[in-house]
């Protein structure tokens, strides 16, 4: 019975250790946006990839990603993906992301001029803000990230990278 309590209070204490180290994972860049589909009745579909950084020593599950998309500040889109996915210690990860973007919202905000803008300048403001759930040994924690980036256009139907 000594030995168990005194084992259990070892557990314990490395437990307790390193989730006192940890540190959240770093967003570092969205890279390969591009067109999977758009059609005039429908939504467009944007993908890409979203690069994230573990410093831990340990690996970190990714659950649940949330992100909200602005196209010169006016909201398009809201994005909500379960995910099952692990970090590997002290590396980079690419998560995988997909943007359904209502055509309906962009018709939308024809009044404030959103869409003629786009037009004229072919260059929008894109802003991707929200957070990554991860979890490690069972603790749950939301990791916020924002990223802007001035994009042209028609550069998103190609290969494209924003950092």
């Amino acid at each position: 019975m000594k030995n168990t309590f005194a084992f259990l209070l070892f557990i314990y204490s490395l437990m307790l250790s390193a989730c006192s180290k940890y540190q959240n994972p770093d967003f570092r860049s969205i890279e390969n946006i591009k067109f999977k589909t758009a059609t005039l009745a429908g939504d467009v579909v944007l993908v890409g990839d979203m690069i994230l950084y573990n410093p831990n020593t340990i690996g970190v599950n990714v659950d649940e990603m949330a992100l909200e998309v602005f196209v010169d500040d006016s909201k398009v889109a809201d994005v909500v993906q379960n995910v099952r996915a692990k970090m590997k210690a002290k590396s980079d990860f690419s998560l995988p992301l997909e943007v359904n973007i209502p055509m309906k919202e962009v018709f939308d905000e024809l009044k404030g001029g959103l869409l003629s803008n786009l037009l004229k300048s072919q260059k929008a403001d894109v802003k991707i803000e929200g957070t990554v759930g991860v979890s490690i040994a069972g603790i749950s924690r939301s990791v916020p990230f924002s990223y802007e980036e001035r994009m042209t256009i028609g550069g998103l139907f190609g290969s494209s990278q924003m950092k």
